[in-house]
């Protein structure tokens, strides 16, 4: 018998592997959820409900199996909804963002395959109706996309960043891995490059306004932490000073003044903070306030889920909720067992209890009422928080 040689025959293997195309890397992704995405200035709301993965109907927006969106004009709960409606995306869209003004949404991607499909981004009007569908093939050549796309096996990851709207609304700006791309949300015409992106002149001042703004009110949340009553005086004077300065820089970029019901340092500042942030330019503000306060909103969120499902379990264990003279605390309290709960978790995201009641003629599909005053900190205002809908 010829003597096999094995150097030849793994030689030869490698040969074979390396003339082969390279793999495609496999994809691997959750299932989607229901999930809400807000516009910066959180007054508008964008829930999704998914759908099952594939169109029974050549138009695919209005099959009954696509995902749907319900948006509201409203930060949390369920009032304020403007129209319900299925999208173009089988299962869900991977990102979302909205306009201040609630006249634009846009879609990103398709879950479950990236950069697949004619509606990579699709542009909604106010009314849920489509006004612009793009493949990538419409946002980038094919010298691009073979150049820069990494390929897998359902999707071409394609965006480099999060995209976002420009100063003035009227385009949307989408980072790509070959460069910025800027779409038009009135005409649909795309621009290549920062030429296509409007920012405020007057940036350079709002910033230098902006950093003294933030000075003084950290100065003033200083000053209101002092004790002994000399040091309470001279601070009490100091925050007059503060608060006339303040009211000087709000006032040139929101017209607000005190008479206009803000508090500068207290429960409402950072409204101010946003409101003034509309005349900056807006992905610098954006990252720096308006991110910050929908974060602080997603961690609340995620609280009051915890808290609910907690409820539950304490009515599975003592055949009742809590009443409202024993509250959320008796949750953390541990007697021949462990705590349901921590204390820190009965606090939101800016440290202060949860609301909660639970009446005694309470219907059973509704048994207890438990929500945030939301960034506020008033309760009954538009942006309270509430528990995810479909948590109870």
């Amino acid at each position: 018998m010829a003597r096999i040689n094995i150097v030849k025959i793994v030689v030869g293997i490698l040969a074979i592997l390396v003339a082969l195309p390279l793999p495609v890397h496999a994809d691997k992704w959750a299932s989607a959820k229901t999930k809400t995405y807000r516009s910066d200035n959180l007054q508008y709301r964008f829930r999704i409900i998914p759908g099952i993965g594939f169109a029974l109907i050549s138009e695919s927006d209005k099959d009954p199996f696509t995902a749907r969106a319900e948006f509201y004009n409203t930060p949390s709960g369920k009032s304020g909804l403007l129209w319900d409606k299925h999208l173009s995306n089988t299962v869900a869209p991977v990102h979302v963002i909205i306009s201040n003004d609630g006249q634009n949404i846009v879609t990103f991607d398709n879950w479950g395959k990236l950069g697949m499909g004619d509606n990579v981004l699709v542009i909604y009007d106010d009314e849920g109706n489509q006004k612009f569908s793009y493949s990538l093939e419409d946002l980038l050549t094919t010298s691009e996309i073979k150049k820069h796309i990494r390929k897998t096996v359902s999707s071409r990851g394609w965006r480099k960043t999060d995209p976002y709207f420009d100063a003035n609304e009227k385009n949307v700006a989408v980072p790509t891995v070959a460069g910025l791309l800027v779409v038009s949300l009135s005409t649909g015409e795309i621009v290549r490059g920062e030429a296509g992106v409007s920012h405020w002149a007057d940036a350079p001042e709002a910033k230098k306004d902006l950093k003294k703004f933030l000075e003084i009110f950290k100065e003033a949340e200083k000053l209101q932490q002092v004790t002994g009553r000399s040091k309470i005086k001279a601070a009490s004077k100091r925050l007059q000073e503060i608060e006339k300065e303040a009211a000087g820089i709000v006032f040139k970029y929101t017209g607000a003044s005190k008479r206009d019901d803000y508090s500068f340092f207290e429960k409402k500042a950072m409204l101010v903070l946003l409101e003034a942030s509309k005349r900056f330019d807006k992905p610098f503000y954006t990252q720096l306030f308006e991110q910050e306060r929908k974060r602080k909103i997603e961690i609340t969120e995620s609280k009051l889920q915890q808290i609910v499902l907690t409820l539950f379990a304490y009515e599975t264990s003592n055949s009742r909720f809590p009443p409202d003279d024993e509250g959320l605390e008796i949750l953390t309290f541990s007697f021949e067992r462990p705590a349901y709960i921590q204390p820190r978790d009965l606090l939101d995201a800016w440290n202060r209890p949860f609301v909660y009641s639970a009446p005694h003629n309470a219907m059973p599909s509704n048994p207890f009422t438990v929500f945030s005053a939301g960034p506020d900190g008033f309760v009954g205002t538009k942006d309270d928080v509430y528990p995810p809908e479909n948590e109870y």
